[in-house]
């Protein structure tokens, strides 16, 4: 666990002994800090993915299962979903008065200064 050290700590003997755990095992996010700010980059790197994937595995064992039997976080929060809109082949937005003119010139290539482009009839270059 991860915090501002307490003054005092209840630790079960038992377990402790059993992990070889004791209080001095303990440290505060304060002497945490120090301690890691002094490291090279790759092992702040280490450090980082190490607290990752902690806090991941930690999320995972500790979310509660919604009754529908799915989780409230899921992969499919970080993949985009399929677009709810059909593709068309664009023939409402040919058939618009705001735009028909377009189609109905065609377009031309025109040269320009800096190279050619592609330019409709009636938009400037």
């Amino acid at each position: 666990m991860i915090g501002e050290r307490q003054g005092s700590y209840t630790l079960d003997a038992e377990l402790t002994a059993k992990h070889g755990f004791s209080e001095e095992d303990i440290i505060g996010i304060t002497e945490l800090c120090r301690d890691v700010m002094g490291l090279p980059f790759g092992d702040l790197q280490a450090v980082h993915r190490m607290l990752v994937n902690e806090q991941r595995r930690i999320v995972i064992e500790l979310e509660p299962e919604l009754p529908d039997g799915s989780f409230k976080t899921s992969v499919l929060q970080f993949i985009e979903p399929k677009p709810s809109v059909g593709r068309s082949d664009a023939s409402e937005f040919a058939g618009h008065p705001d735009v028909a003119a377009l189609f109905e010139a065609g377009w031309r290539r025109k040269p320009h200064s800096t190279g050619s482009s592609m330019n409709s009839p009636g938009c400037p270059e």
